[in-house]
């Protein structure tokens, strides 16, 4: 894709990125999600925590909840942080891979600033 953008003169970046794999991730496509996600990181557009969060629900949906859990740890380590959308992705995750007792093992959203209200 990178290439194909870049010829036209258009520089993608990570929206345009987490848009695509948003796309692939509701049609079932997870090996092209995963394979779009490399392909930012190779042309040095930095995944956020969106794209981290498309490809965290991609990996559950695919009953690949190892490889998930992966992804996330390596949003820890790169200091990405974490927030309600990539909070919603590892819960509903965890839940529907039938491994609630796995969701205590996800920090606190008290660490968080959210301004959140009801």
């Amino acid at each position: 894709m990178y290439d194909e953008t870049t010829v036209k003169g258009l520089v993608p970046d990570v929206v345009t990125y987490t848009c695509i794999m948003n796309g692939l991730c509701k049609s079932g496509r997870v090996e092209e999600v995963k394979s779009v996600f490399r392909e930012m990181e190779e042309v040095g557009v930095v995944p956020n925590h969106f794209s981290y969060a498309t490809l965290i629900d991609s990996l559950f949906k695919d009953g690949n909840a190892g490889e998930a859990f992966a992804f996330q740890g390596q949003m820890v380590v790169r200091g990405i942080g974490f927030d309600v959308v990539v909070y919603t992705a590892l819960m509903d995750g965890l839940f529907k891979a039938g491994m609630p007792n796995d969701a205590e093992n996800i920090p606190s959203f008290e660490f968080l600033d959210l301004d959140v209200s009801f």
